[in-house]
């Protein structure tokens, strides 16, 4: 019996070696990201000056060769797609065991705050877990993570990918990349390729939504999630105060920062709490758009750089770096040269362009919307003659038009909170996170724009799309404070029954 059970723990043991050291190796996912770890892993770790980490807004964003000819530094990039903050610190953790980078560069995404629960988040964080040494960390994350089921793939390459038997790269020929519309430098990988007419559309007006940019108010239910989810991000800081290495915050720019209210909130909590932090360094790059002169061009997505907007960034990242005392700008013809193909956007022709966008924007919603006349006054705040819905591809809208120009809105202190009331006949239109319950209202908060056009007065209210439905039993208008989050005093809500928003 005891040879037997011997015998049995030889041979665990021996598939144990056989899956982790022959099998895994061929069954490992060939992509940019385990480049990154190849080239890592073969790298002369007491040259590297800065180390760079986050997701795939960080790996496109961050331009090593840039960054490093300024600087006259070495930089490398070991962001991965997906990379949550709870992998980014092991990663972290296991990387300063190998190396002593003078400096540690975070980038901060707010969607990945949260621990990973959809099965896309937790496969983007084996791009971490495959390629970091066993540790007592690793398996606490293993297990913070993944449930029992989810286990042997998580632990094994050869069993999550054993059905890829016959497409695997057995000569790492992904590692001889020769494409000229790719760049792979250091850990960064990036394309030429632009961002696609769908997203242009929907972003078109980006200039003027970028004015909403850390212009909210976060609710007291937000700052209590923060700071929870702020954990990870505090662990960073401290990782690096261990290994006695200085750590900069930053953050990619991407458009959603200023067109979804979620991801602007997290923006604006972490720019304040790092205003409080005399020791840590923040840049956002979503604070510098216009600074940087970012368009369409720089983009091959909705949320990450291409390589022409990634040598902008890179190129002012260099130049903050110098700026906070970290390092100094070494090749001043290089650095200059850089600069001198970023044209930032002036003030004058910004808010022209914003005037112009919103001008376009509401009167294209007025030709195909449904007008109604609808006086209502929200007490000495503002008032209005007319409302306008629409709905298109990407979002809703409702336009309230005042005939008296004099009628200057003054809501700088003050945002709209809009309910909408889904007839039962419609319940199978409602967004899928409503599906199998009786709630039947959707809700919006929205910080108004406003224009005058032909002597009158037009505010604008742009909306989440959420579904399909374009009737409604009732929509209702509160006015709210900005700071209160509660309905302004002395205020009636405004309220339509029976609204079709198309002709």
């Amino acid at each position: 019996m005891k040879q037997l059970l011997f015998k049995s723990l030889i041979l665990a043991i021996l598939v144990v070696l056989s899956l982790n050291f022959i099998l895994d190796p061929i069954f490992r996912d060939s992509n940019a990201n385990s480049k990154t770890f190849h080239q890592f892993n073969y790298a002369n770790k007491d040259s590297i000056d800065i180390l760079i980490l986050g997701s795939s807004h960080a790996k496109n964003a961050y331009f090593p060769s840039v960054i490093d000819s300024i600087l006259n530094t070495k930089s490398f990039n070991l962001s991965t797609g997906g990379q949550n903050y709870i992998t980014t610190n092991l990663l972290l953790e296991s990387a300063l065991k190998q190396l002593k980078p003078k400096l540690v560069i975070v980038d901060f995404f707010p969607a990945l705050m949260n621990l990973p629960t959809h099965p896309k988040s937790k496969s983007s964080q084996l791009r971490v877990i495959d390629y970091t040494p066993f540790s007592f960390r690793r398996l606490k994350i293993i297990e913070k993570i993944y449930n029992l089921k989810e286990m042997p793939s998580v632990l094994s390459e050869t069993i999550r990918n054993h059905d890829k038997w016959f497409d695997r790269n057995w000569k790492l020929q992904e590692f001889e990349i020769d494409n000229p519309n790719l760049i792979f430098d250091n850990g960064y990988f990036n394309s030429i390729k632009k961002i696609g007419s769908k997203e242009k559309e929907k972003y078109k007006d980006f200039i003027l939504e970028y004015e909403n940019y850390l212009k909210v108010f976060p609710s007291q239910k937000q700052l209590n999630n923060f700071t929870k989810d702020f954990a990870d991000i505090i662990e960073t800081i401290e990782i690096c105060k261990k290994f006695n290495i200085n750590v900069v915050f930053v953050s990619a720019p991407y458009f959603d920062s200023f067109y979804r209210d979620g991801l602007n909130i997290k923006h604006f909590l972490l720019n304040r709490y790092f205003e409080s932090q005399e020791d840590i360094d923040y840049i956002d790059f979503n604070t510098k758009f216009n600074e940087l002169g970012l368009t369409f061009e720089d983009y091959w997505d909705k949320g990450h750089l291409n390589i022409n907007g990634s040598r902008k960034v890179s190129t002012i990242l260099s130049k903050e770096l110098a700026t906070l005392d970290y390092f100094e700008i070494k090749d001043s013809t290089y650095y200059h040269n850089r600069l001198s193909k970023i044209s930032p956007r002036k003030i004058k022709n910004i808010q022209e362009k914003i005037d112009e966008s919103l001008s376009n924007q509401i009167q294209k919603i007025l030709e195909k919307g449904v007008t109604l006349n609808a006086k209502h006054k929200f007490k000495d705040i503002y008032s209005f003659d007319k409302a306008t819905f629409n709905i298109d591809n990407n979002s809703r809208y409702i336009v309230f038009e005042s005939t008296n120009p004099k009628n200057e809105p003054n809501l700088k202190d003050y945002y709209f909170l809009i309910s909408k009331t889904v007839n039962k006949e419609d319940f199978d239109k409602r967004p899928k996170w409503q599906h199998g319950t009786d709630k039947n209202k959707l809700h919006w908060e929205i910080y108004p724009k406003s224009t005058t056009i032909n002597n009158k007065n037009y505010m604008l209210l742009v909306l989440d799309k959420k579904c399909e439905i374009t009737k409604f039993d009732e929509v209702r208008v509160v006015l709210k404070n900005k700071k209160t989050k509660q309905s302004v005093k002395g205020t009636r809500a405004f309220t339509l029954s029976n609204v079709s928003i198309i002709k």
